[in-house]
């Protein structure tokens, strides 16, 4: 089932036609002379579109998509001069620039990814929308701790719990602390707070949460995404027994998840196959790896290809092995038409 999960494919036949109905919706919103009491639920529909198809069209499509919605939720807030409706406009601002700011990490723009994110930040605080903040300071933690600045995303990640409320938000933060953690080589931090992340559990069974399970999709984290983490971060402080337990318990989970996240789905199997790796078992490595390098090097994320740099870290001590060796080459064989396909999809100057 992870397998299938892990390589959707959309037709290209409903990415067009999804592409007339999102070009007519936000049409629709810019033409329209005042907020009627269809143009709010309008845009939530939007945001909710872009953070649930996520991972079923292309990155660059979804920022251009959203791109396109921030402008038109931009032109509206101009339009209002009702402080009710200013603050639904900038909440919606906040999640598209977060939506984006997502997007632009995975295709590998950190500096947009974080300018986009502050964005997004300031968008949160003006709309007193607390989840969102805490979601976008999170968001900023995981690019500082990618960018080996595990003080900086421990900052933000002290930041969002002072605002954070209790359930998935506060569930999401203790577990991206896991990871600035790991990155720093605090294992001690990484038990705490994972300890901290498994008391947010039953908050979250009894909690709603507006953006968590309201709009869902990219800004939903459940106990599959908790659980991810957590390995991850066994996985970075070299605890292979830990990581390949708690991996193997995502994985597991992947079975009551009725939509998971491709990006999550592909990064537990390449951490899996890490930590199969880690404890010599190259042969259960080459099993949960094979789905994320059969997946087009154009469609894989930084997530992807940074876990995939793990994985050799792992493999390239053992290169005695044939296996290993073997399982090395394959995987930087992917990175390096990963690179080419990156730099294929560069925009050209004219004339070249």
């Amino acid at each position: 089932m992870a397998i299938d999960r892990a390589r959707p494919e959309p037709e290209p036949d409903g990415d067009w036609i999804r592409r007339v109905a999102q070009q007519s919706s936000t049409e629709a919103l810019l033409r329209s002379g005042r907020l009627s009491a269809d143009v709010l639920p309008t845009l939530v529909q939007e945001v909710m579109s872009l953070a649930n198809g996520y991972d079923t069209e292309s990155r660059l499509a979804g920022l251009r998509h959203a791109r396109d919605v921030s402008e038109v939720a931009s032109t509206l807030a101009d339009r209002t001069r009702r402080p009710s409706e200013l603050v639904d406009l900038y909440a919606s601002l906040g999640q598209l620039n977060a939506l984006m700011a997502s997007l632009a990490f995975d295709l590998d723009r950190w500096d947009a990814a974080e300018t986009l994110a502050r964005t997004a930040s300031s968008y949160a605080d003006m709309s007193g929308h607390s989840s969102l903040h805490a979601w976008t300071l999170g968001l900023r933690a995981t690019l500082a701790f990618w960018r080996a600045d595990p003080r900086l995303a421990l900052d933000h990640v002290d930041h969002g719990l002072a605002i954070a409320p209790m359930g998935a938000p506060s569930y999401r933060l203790h577990h991206i602390e896991a990871r600035a953690h790991a990155v720093a080589g605090n294992v001690e931090g990484v038990r705490a707070s994972i300890g901290a992340a498994n008391a947010q559990l039953d908050f979250m069974e009894g909690l709603r949460d507006d953006l968590h399970d309201g709009i869902g999709g990219e800004f939903a984290f459940g106990y599959v995404r908790g659980t991810a983490c957590a390995g991850a971060a066994w996985l970075r402080v070299g605890d292979g027994h830990q990581a390949l337990k708690t991996t193997y318990r995502a994985i597991r989970a992947l079975v009551s998840d009725p939509a998971p996240s491709t990006n999550v789905v592909n990064g537990l199997l390449i951490d899996g196959a890490a930590a199969s790796a880690l404890d010599g078992d190259i042969a259960t490595a080459r099993a949960l790896i094979t789905p994320a390098l059969d997946l087009s090097p154009d469609r894989s994320t930084v997530s992807t290809t940074g876990r995939l740099k793990n994985v050799l870290t792992v493999l390239r001590p053992l290169e005695a092995n044939r296996e290993a060796r073997e399982l090395a080459e394959q995987a930087e064989a992917y990175l390096a038409a990963g690179r080419l396909a990156a730099e294929a999809a560069k925009p050209r100057p004219l004339g070249d």
